[in-house]
This record gives C-alpha cells, sequence and structure tokens, in this order.
C-alpha cells in the first residue's frame, strides 16, 4: 500500500455562484492509500462522490451529472503536512 496525491479536475458542475446557477470547473487535489496508481486515481473519484460537503454544493438533475478528470496521480513519500482527505476546490467558470 502506498500514499498518493491525486490531482482532478471536475467539470460541468452545476452551483449556486451568488445566488445564480451556474456551470463551472474545478481542480482539487485528493491524498489517499492504494495498491497502485490507478487504484488511487479510483478511490480519488469515490472519496469526492462521496464528499457530502461537494454533493451539498452540486445543483446538477440526475441526467446531467458533473464529471471527474483524473489530470495526474503520482507517489508521496509521506501525508505530513498534507491537507486530508483533499485540498479546497479552485472554481473557474466554464
Amino acid at each position: 500500500m502506498g500514499d498518493f496525491s491525486v490531482f482532478v479536475r471536475g467539470e460541468n458542475f452545476l452551483t449556486d455562484v451568488d445566488g445564480v446557477a451556474q456551470r463551472v470547473g474545478f481542480f482539487t487535489t485528493c491524498h489517499v492509500e492504494a495498491v497502485s496508481a490507478e487504484l488511487a486515481g479510483e478511490r480519488a473519484v469515490g472519496l469526492l462522490r462521496a464528499d457530502p460537503k461537494l454533493i451539498g454544493l452540486a445543483r446538477n438533475p440526475d441526467d446531467d451529472p458533473f464529471r471527474l478528470v483524473i489530470e495526474e496521480v503520482r507517489p508521496i513519500e509521506t501525508f505530513a503536512g498534507l491537507r486530508l482527505p483533499r485540498t479546497g476546490l479552485a472554481v473557474f467558470p466554464e
């Protein structure tokens, strides 16, 4: 089992911005333990899909969900000094 840092891009994320529903994208970094880089990516996506704060912000209808794209997975030595289980969101307009 190893430690990984997974950089994820969110797309088609419908949320309220200043009281108005808007589609935005976001970046975040998840820190997970996994046996391989591929499984680390899967764990990061699962972590985000189950995140109550992220789910609470999403306004997407069931037939138009937001997407999560794994941008980079890299092994790291330790989680020491990192924000766990993930960083905040860097949001950008789509």
